[in-house]
């Protein structure tokens, strides 16, 4: 038997849909808002059994995904070890805590307890602060890449139809790239080519040249008296003026960047320039930018 599994769902789903709610419904027996069970000749009772059936059994996916694939379990004490992006994680990034406000619904309505549903509000509530601030981030670090790829595609809550293949992903990052005999890792090399080109701000062209799994180059072609606005991204980003001159802005600070100078951008610091000379320039951006993958 899977012990951490017993422990997690006792502390875990136990607390939150067991004694949570009946300590709200002692608590409130005598009250002004007393619980009381709906009968099956009431259109709620059915809804609150469609609510329980849906959100037992994505609780239920969800915990055999991270077990199967992740090979850990939904508590934070025992993390899955790779990350789970499979059955309703491909729709979802939070399937389980869905689940888990599907049966708080339905409790509130077998019981027709409103304390529940003001349990089950709060409950959403503090996790839809968690995520962003706390469990994402600890993602993100353990993941990498992998998971900012995934979340960029897959919403936080609001299910999203189809669902993410992530062998669409693979293909994309696949393209060009090809393996040597006898060695396990991938290469890419590409030949200089005058087309292929994209502008996507007024006298600025850009060309995805290389990438892999980590990183991707791009070049720009800058000119004279265009604008590349401020801006930012979860991308740190390292630079080189192949030929021209330029007024890059960095953070509060601003540099005259000529022919051989280069620089390195930490994720989220605010950056443009002034392109003072006709200019080329190449950047890496790591982890891969899927806004520069070639479509």
């Amino acid at each position: 038997m899977h012990w951490g599994l017993v422990r997690t769902i006792i502390v875990l789903p136990g607390t939150v849909l067991i004694f949570i709610p009946a300590i709200i419904l002692l608590l409130t027996k005598d009250s002004s808002f007393p619980p009381k069970l709906i009968t099956p000749s009431q259109i709620w009772f059915w809804l609150a059994l469609l609510a329980a059936g849906i959100g037992f059994y994505l609780c239920v996916w969800t915990i055999k995904h991270f077990i199967k694939y992740g090979e850990g379990t939904p508590a934070p004490w025992d993390p899955p070890r790779k990350l789970v992006i499979s059955g309703p994680y491909r729709c979802s990034r939070n399937p389980m805590i869905t689940g888990a406000l599907l049966l708080l619904l339905a409790e509130a309505l077998f019981f027709h307890s409103w304390p529940i549903a003001l349990w089950m509000i709060l409950f959403f509530v503090g996790n839809a602060i968690y995520f962003p601030l706390v469990e994402e981030k600890g993602l993100e670090k353990r993941f990498g890449e992998e998971y900012l790829k995934y979340k960029a595609r897959v919403p936080r809550w609001v299910p999203r139809l189809p669902p993410w293949e992530k062998s669409q992903a693979d293909k994309q990052n696949s393209i060009l790239k090809h393996v040597v005999p006898g060695q396990k890792e991938p290469y890419m090399f590409t030949k200089h080519d005058k087309k292929g080109y994209s502008s996507p701000v007024e006298g600025i062209e850009q060309k995805t040249l290389v990438f892999g799994d980590k990183t991707l180059m791009t070049e720009f072609l800058l000119k004279k008296g265009s604008t590349l606005p401020l801006h930012t991204h979860p991308h740190e980003q390292t630079g080189y003026l192949v030929k021209g001159r330029l007024r890059l802005y960095l953070g509060t600070e601003h540099y005259q960047a000529e022919s051989g100078d280069s620089w390195c951008i930490a994720p989220g610091v605010e950056h443009g320039a002034e392109i003072l000379e006709d200019s080329v320039a190449i950047e890496v951006f790591s982890p891969v930018r899927e806004d520069y993958l070639p479509k």
